[in-house]
């Protein structure tokens, strides 16, 4: 019987635990900021990206495949730019700012840099934070922190060359 003592103490300190980071699991989900849309991306059907001083760009999606709109409606033969801009609305919010901080015009949000619209939802890029590669993000009357990598890439991104 003196055996199975330290059986059933080792069960009861794994089941603590268990539960201890189950617990630590849960209260790390709650405090978490979210993402920039509760969207599930496979289910964005329609995106327009709108750069300032160049036409707006559309994509529908049909029948499970990217077209896009503007300027003649024709199927994407590499649609891996569209699918990364629907992952948009899943991106992970490092922080949300304080509803009496904004000042849009400080954050380049006044107007824009580039707006990113997804099923109607709208996403207004601002600049660069100082404090690491983000940016901010208004989605409705709330300004997000998130990493620079969740924003539209150009169509046509112009490559720098260090030639002669």
């Amino acid at each position: 019987m003196r055996s199975a003592w330290p059986r059933v103490l080792g069960g009861v300190a794994l089941l603590a635990l268990v539960a201890l980071a189950w617990w630590q699991w849960r209260s790390d989900r709650a405090a978490a900021p979210g993402t920039l849309l509760h969207l599930d991306p496979v289910q964005v059907q329609r995106i327009e990206v709108i750069w300032p001083g160049q036409p707006p760009e559309k994509y529908q999606r049909k029948d499970g495949r990217w077209w896009q709109q503007t300027p003649t409606p024709q199927p994407l033969t590499d649609a891996s730019r569209v699918e990364a801009m629907a992952e948009i609305a899943a991106a992970p919010v490092q922080r949300w700012l304080s509803e009496t901080h904004p000042d849009l015009h400080a954050l380049g949000l006044r107007p824009p840099q580039l707006i990113l619209r997804l099923d109607g939802h709208e996403l207004d890029y601002g600049v660069m934070t100082p404090f690491g590669p983000n940016r901010y993000v208004r989605v409705g009357g709330r300004i997000a922190v998130v990493h620079a990598q969740y924003a539209p890439r150009a169509a046509a991104a112009k490559r720098i060359s260090a030639g002669p």
